[in-house]
């Protein structure tokens, strides 16, 4: 209850949706794993991105490749942040012939071979965190965010900003 009053006293209290309340900036942190090619003759190793997440005031949401696909400014902002050691050639749009669509994916550095959603969810062992960078949270970032699963736009509630 002290930490309610005290956020009221201070003006951080609001009656806002889940989306007005992540506040205005927020950081992402991009995270690679080592993966190998899945076709018998390749059997290359590529390093992949496995996760971007977007920590704002309200919580880390975590996103995928193919959620950026109708998002082609943030991942063009999103690769220009990471290391120039990190072949960019391997993130690309690819059409999934289990899936039926095209979407942003990685893919094999030596044989462009797709690495699926499936194979991201089962194979990568360790990760790294290649990139971490502060983003200010225009109408780009927060129409990513309002389309995760763990945001729910519509519905106002009481929240204390940090």
């Amino acid at each position: 209850m002290d930490a309610f009053l005290r956020a009221a006293f201070e003006r951080r209290l609001g009656f806002l949706t889940p989306l007005e309340a992540v506040g205005e900036n927020a950081t992402i942190v991009v995270e690679t794993a080592i993966a190998d090619c899945w076709n018998e003759r390749c059997r290359e190793k590529t390093q992949i991105i496995t996760s971007i997440e977007i920590a704002t005031d309200q919580g880390a949401f975590d996103f995928s490749l193919p959620d950026l696909t109708d998002h082609p400014h943030l991942l063009a902002e999103i690769l220009q942040r990471l290391p120039s050691s990190f072949d960019r050639k391997v993130i690309q749009k690819r059409y999934s012939h289990t899936q039926r669509r095209s979407y942003v994916s990685n893919g094999c550095a030596r044989c462009n071979r797709l690495f699926g959603e499936f194979m991201l969810a089962h194979d990568p062992s360790e990760t790294d965190q290649i990139a971490t960078f502060p983003v200010r949270l225009d109408s780009r970032w927060l129409a990513l965010l309002s389309s995760h699963p763990d945001i729910e736009i519509s519905q106002p509630a009481w929240w204390v900003r940090a």
